[in-house]
């Protein structure tokens, strides 16, 4: 029964591991010093409907502790991050339109 258990449990945890989220491109936010960016960083993505595209992956210190807020995208780490900014960010790097601006 034990073994049995063991068996089921690694089959669930490599089922696990083939997640949508995987493809998906990585926005690191700086967990110490920008952890109140997440929900903007959320709804900015929800907006976009880039939920499949891209995924929000709290770090660890990313450097810039002065410059809330601090993200990490595809290798680059931006300083100074806001809704706006990713917004347009997020636009220029998947070509969509830009229904926000008049």
């Amino acid at each position: 029964m034990k073994k049995t258990t063991l068996f089921g449990m690694a089959l669930l945890g490599a089922s696990l591991m083939i997640l949508p989220a995987e493809a998906a491109e990585k926005l690191y936010i700086c967990r110490p010093c920008s952890k109140e960016f997440l929900p903007q960083a959320q709804e900015v993505l929800t907006d976009l409907g880039l939920e499949d595209e891209v995924y929000i992956t709290p770090s660890s210190c990313m450097g810039p502790c002065n410059a809330d807020y601090v993200v990490g995208f595809q290798g680059t780490i931006y300083p100074y991050m806001n809704a706006d900014t990713l917004r347009q960010m997020l636009i220029s790097v998947y070509s969509l339109e830009d229904t926000k601006t008049p």
